[in-house]
């Protein structure tokens, strides 16, 4: 499960404490004002085998 909420303050404190209050496990910032709370880590890029 992945909530998320969007502040003009939100900074990773405020969204690792705020995620922390609902429960959540993981918490992560993008865009500086858009924080994701999870209960499991979730990684939809890809990591290249190797380098060219």
């Amino acid at each position: 499960m992945i909530v998320s909420y969007s502040n003009d303050i939100a900074g990773p404190l405020t969204c690792t404490t705020h995620c922390a209050s609902l429960g959540f496990t993981y918490a992560g910032l993008e865009y500086g004002d858009e924080c994701y709370c999870g209960t499991s880590y979730v990684n939809d890029g890809t990591i290249p085998q190797s380098a060219p």
